[in-house]
């Protein structure tokens, strides 16, 4: 019998089932164009499909996605977020997501199966995707320019401004270091005047900033000498009156461009519309609308120490308005993580599976009955004809079925766990679930009884266990209810997904490198930037054309990052690297000081490969498009720790292919020798003599060109000292 559990799932060894487990709260890496990344604050079920056109600040608004579940497609339109949303969905049933390119042509997502608990967020994008872009061409009213129609724009082509609203963009005519905030109605011509836009900056060393000031009679606030080096995000804030009440707008983070300045609409709805308030702080934190005003509910997550108080700052002042001790969310039931053992039974007859399921809340480990459960044969991709099961008083429910391969979905507390090749064909099988959920809830600090003072800007700050301080996204409070916001220690996570293959003695590798940015401020790792190491002993490592802006080789590190992280978002990059194959084997060892979550690698198997994956990953051969591949799924690896992995089994040429050209070259080294030694004892021996200088770089080359001759490295570089022996040998003659 043997278990593997992870984070986000468990693959079952020995019949080789995979039970999926919920997620745990820590936030997770949302993107990989096209791959899913797991959502666990969303239902059961429920996947969300993101299109953009090749930036995550321009969402495509009102496309049409196709998600096919199980082999029937599933329609909806994109919401001004760009996002379409697919609920209740069978777990376990395989997926994937469709849109059509500005093109006309499919782009498609992987194919993933649906989660047991939470969801899923799978991005698209209508064009190649520009990680480094703020967005496209300046649109008009923002701050003069124009833009032409597309999915963002209503009739006529005029962009529908409650659609764009807090997305920046670059604007040509704004000299750089220079901000535009329009504030509007819902309409370009119905622009609101003469109110207060706030702007609270974010910098990597934690200083906050507050800048006020009036929209002019265009409803425009112009903010100058911002900063452009990346590691500051700013905050457009501005509350807008309508029928009595005021709707809460704020944009995005914006990080500024280096050479062109930016512009972004705050658009509500039209001033008559009867239309509940606005709330555009929910596009930061999601909002509990049932919070009474001047109730602030602030969740704390990652290293944020629950047993130190949290204080809420006035952001122009920084005066401490509030300060409480956290206390926690109730427990949530249908948050638990779950894991399973399997095992043969080659004693039982095929077709025979035992599933039992056991634990409960906290540390408890009990027999659970009267858990319900569906086995589906892998091939009923519709999960029409379902073998139905219910645990008995000791846990176990009992299953007599055909010879042949299934996938159970056991339902604990609401939460239905799915698992996959469960194989019966040969003899029995017994699968034990444990699904334990938190017996307390994630903590939290209330704030209650804050006064409510229209325009002024706050946020809440924590500790973590050592001292440093984590703040909230910034927010103004509104009378109509309360807010909710998050504090959230998270580091910077690390997600690469990778092919390789062997190309003349060397592994060749390719792919996307992401790095996450989660908290509220850029992040800066060091004056440089942030290194991303590859393996050691790497070669060749080069960035994509389109990505140089982004990224750069960095000698006998990896990759480095020149400009901070921009928060709440990713910085994206495509790139090579190669490693040597040493007699047919690969040691790949390399330091992971961000840590990874949720990578995957594919290597494209040959007859004889063989691969031990890192430890906790774990991979299998598959035939895919591209042929047998073989792939490493899930790899999570902590921060601070190195991914390990070796390759053996790879074709090794026959030693006097390696040996008779070094042979060769080092002969053709020795004749060269000896004509310029004779051409020297000529031209001694007659008009000059030897340059003591010439002789001593002539020795020194013919050292070098020996042992790359010997080690046979560096073809280019053999080719350029023997140019340079024979330029010394002409200068002698």
């Amino acid at each position: 019998m043997k278990r593997m559990s992870f984070a986000i799932g468990l693959v079952l060894a020995g019949a080789a089932a995979t039970l999926l487990a919920p997620m745990t709260a820590r936030a997770q890496p949302a993107f990989a164009i096209g791959h899913p990344l797991p959502a666990p604050d969303f239902d059961v079920g429920e996947v969300s499909v993101r299109v953009i056109a090749g930036s995550v600040a321009k969402p495509v608004i009102g496309v049409e996605v196709t998600l096919t579940v199980a082999g029937a497609p599933r329609v909806a339109r994109t919401d001004e977020a760009g996002r379409a949303f697919f609920k209740e969905l069978p777990a376990g049933a395989p997926v994937q997501a469709a849109i059509k390119d500005e093109d006309g042509k499919d782009v498609q997502s992987d194919t993933f199966p649906v989660p047991a608990s939470g969801g899923t967020h799978v991005m698209l994008s209508t064009r190649p995707v520009d990680p480094n872009a703020g967005g496209g061409a300046p649109f008009a009213g923002a701050g003069g320019g124009g833009a032409g129609p597309g999915p963002m724009m209503g009739a006529g082509g005029m962009p529908d401004p409650r659609k764009i609203s807090g997305i920046a963009r670059p604007e040509q005519k704004n000299p750089a270091g220079t901000l535009t905030v329009r504030v509007l109605y819902g309409s370009l011509t119905d622009k609101v005047p003469g109110i207060p836009v706030t702007l609270a900056a974010y910098a990597s060393d934690g200083k906050v900033s507050l800048e006020t000031k009036q929209t002019d009679a265009d409803g425009r606030a112009a903010f100058a000498d911002l900063d452009v080096s990346g590691g500051t995000a700013y905050y457009a804030m501005a509350q807008v009156p309508r029928n009595g009440k005021l709707d809460r707008l704020v944009s995005a983070p914006v990080v500024l461009e280096s050479q062109t300045g930016m512009a972004l609409l705050l658009s509500s709805v039209k001033q008559d519309a009867t239309d509940p308030v606005v709330d555009d702080q929910g596009r930061l934190d999601k909002q509990n609308s049932e919070l009474a005003p001047g109730a602030i509910e602030v969740a704390l997550d990652g290293d944020v120490d629950a047993n130190k108080p949290v204080s809420l700052f006035d952001a122009s002042t920084r005066r401490i308005i509030g300060h409480v001790a956290p206390d926690r969310f109730p427990a949530d039931p249908a948050n638990l993580q779950a894991g399973a053992d399997i095992e043969d039974r080659a004693d039982e007859p095929a077709g025979t599976l035992d599933i039992a399921v056991h634990g409960g809340q906290g540390s408890t480990d009990q027999p659970m009955a009267n858990v319900s459960m569906q086995v589906f044969a892998v091939e009923d991709q519709q999960m029409t004809s379902p073998f139905p099961g219910t645990t008995n008083a000791s846990g176990i429910a009992h299953f007599d079925l055909k010879p042949g391969v299934y996938r159970a979905q056991v339902v604990v507390n609401g939460k239905p766990l799915g698992s996959q090749g469960l194989d019966v064909t040969k003899h029995g099988l017994a699968m034990s679930v444990v699904a334990q959920w938190e017996a307390v809830g994630r903590p939290r600090a209330r704030f209650t009884d804050i006064p409510v003072i229209p325009g002024q800007t706050v946020y809440a700050e924590a500790l973590s266990r050592t001292n440093i301080a984590y703040r909230s996204a910034p927010f103004q409070l509104i009378a109509e209810h309360g807010t909710s916001a998050s504090i959230r220690e998270v580091p910077v996570f690390y997600t690469f997904h990778i092919i390789a293959g062997v190309e003349d003695q060397l592994l060749a590798v390719q792919g996307q490198f992401t790095l996450m940015n989660f908290s509220w401020a850029p992040y800066k790792a060091g004056p440089d930037g942030l290194d991303v190491p590859l393996p050691r002993g790497f070669k060749g490592a080069v960035i994509a054309d389109r990505d140089q802006t982004v990224a750069a080789v960095a000698a006998g590190i990896g990759f480095r990052v020149p400009r901070p992280l921009a928060p709440a978002g990713p910085t994206v990059f495509k790139a090579g690297f190669s490693l040597p194959v040493d007699g047919g084997s690969i040691d790949w060892q390399q330091d992971l000081p961000l840590g990874t979550v949720e990578s995957w690698m594919k290597i494209v198997q040959m007859p004889t490969m063989s691969v031990e994956a890192p430890p906790g990953s774990q991979g299998t051969v598959a035939q895919t498009e591209e042929g047998p591949m073989y792939q490493i799924p899930r790899i999570t690896i902590q921060e601070g720790h190195s991914m390990v992995l070796k390759i053996h089994g790879l074709p090794t040429p026959p030693a006097w292919k390696i040996w008779l050209p070094r042979l060769v070259g080092i002969l053709v080294i020795l004749v060269i020798g000896g004509g310029i030694a004779f051409a020297v004892t000529r031209v001694g021996g007659g008009r000059a003599k030897s340059d003591p200088a010439r002789e001593a770089r002539r020795a020194r080359l013919m050292d070098e060109l020996v042992e790359l001759e010997r080690s046979g490295k560096d073809a280019r570089r053999r080719e350029s000292l023997l140019a340079e022996l024979e330029k010394l040998w002409d200068d002698a003659a």
